[in-house]
């Protein structure tokens, strides 16, 4: 698989966002690629900003969460925000060049089918993707990872539900979160601070391992709360912020 980073110059808020894409991948990119961007970029292009002075981070992070789980380490709050473990639901103020508060989309896969759109039509390509990603801790591990935040033009999972293991075993429960996989992937080279390579363009994939179809699905990678493995520890949570 390869994954290339992509410089930029510096994207403003309100800016046009399918035509920022287009002037730093002005070549066509080959058919069955996919377009990581992290989702700061969408973020300022729909001017999701509020202004440090109109609201305390911590009120605001109580507005944007789906779901607010309590308080962790270093005063954070972990919180659900689109079907993803997050703290603090996404609000940030890194690479803020007004140093609002910026929140992420208000519908994330939307935001992925408009520039999917966008730029298929300025590439016409047939088999071609969007990844938005966003960065986040995982417990009992130092330093952030990538993680979908929605997609478009590909499948995010791969059901391996009835293959075969090395010794001929039928696997009955695995599936592989491709999604979250290629935003790993996208976001070791994108960097997290000042290298502004806010996009990576990723092809060559192993046989099998990308599915390209013509749209996303948000719900593809979820799962109902009382269905997930960890309920019990957030349910356990929930009980002891209340």
């Amino acid at each position: 698989m390869n994954v290339r980073e992509i410089q930029t110059g510096l994207f403003r808020a309100g800016a046009d966002l399918t035509s920022f894409v287009f002037s730093a991948i002005p070549a066509r990119p080959p058919e069955k690629s996919i377009l990581a961007i992290t989702s700061k970029l969408l973020s300022l292009a729909e001017n999701c900003r509020v202004p440090k002075a109109s609201v305390s981070k911590r009120e605001l992070v109580r507005r944007e969460a789906d779901i607010q789980l309590g308080e962790i380490g270093y005063g954070s709050i972990l919180t659900i925000k689109e079907g993803i473990l997050l703290v603090s639901a996404g609000v940030d103020e890194s690479n803020s060049e007004s140093g609002d508060f910026l929140t992420l989309p208000k519908n994330p896969f939307a935001s992925a089918r408009r520039l999917y759109e966008g730029l298929q039509s300025k590439w016409q390509l047939s088999e071609f993707g969007i990844l938005v990603t966003d960065s986040r801790t995982a417990p009992l591990r130092l330093g952030v990872c990538g993680v979908s935040l929605s997609y478009w033009g590909f499948r995010g999972l791969k059901d391996c539900v009835g293959e075969r293991d090395l010794f001929d075993r039928e696997l009955t429960m695995t599936k592989v979160n491709v999604a979250d996989g290629l935003a790993a992937a996208a976001t070791v080279v994108m960097g997290e601070g000042g290298e502004s390579r806010p996009l990576a363009l990723l092809s060559d994939f192993p046989l099998g391992l990308v599915k390209f179809e013509p749209s996303g699905a948000p719900e593809e990678l979820r799962t109902a709360l009382k269905d997930d493995m960890y309920w019990p520890l957030i349910e356990a949570f929930q009980n002891r912020s209340k």
